[in-house]
């Protein structure tokens, strides 16, 4: 190199200062513990309905939510009805006995069906107007 042209800044850096500068080397917890923080901020999303994929999902609702806020039953009345229709929608649960999760589109499966065949007192599809 000539003496006209200046160096670039990399080449003035000392290579035992840069290595008294650098943290302690990251060993197998430390990475055990990177993957530890990843894990628990996919849970994180997943809790907030984002998926693996990146798009949006809805929730799931509970047995309760459903029987409180969807389709008026109690909810011994909703499990009793769905144990003697074993083809309708199930939902998921987590153990044997847990709660009850369904999806929307089980929700509404559900409450086409409380339409057609339950009470004819109550309203269990939300009122819309023809046309």
């Amino acid at each position: 190199m000539s003496s006209s042209t200046t160096l670039p800044p990399y080449f003035r850096i000392n290579p035992d200062q840069a290595m008294g500068d650098l943290d302690d080397p990251v060993t197998t917890g430390g990475f055990a513990a990177i993957a530890g923080a990843a894990r628990a901020g996919r849970d994180d999303l997943a809790g907030r309905g984002l998926a693996e994929d990146g798009k949006r999902h809805l929730r799931l609702f509970s047995t309760w939510e459903i029987t409180r806020y969807l389709i008026p039953v109690a909810q011994a009345h909703f499990r009793r009805v769905l144990k003697q229709h074993p083809d309708w929608p199930q939902g998921r649960s987590e153990t044997e006995a847990g709660a009850k999760w369904f999806t929307l589109d089980e929700v509404l499966t559900l409450r086409a069906h409380f339409g057609k065949e339950g009470s004819k007192a109550k309203e269990y599809q939300p009122y819309r107007p023809k046309g």
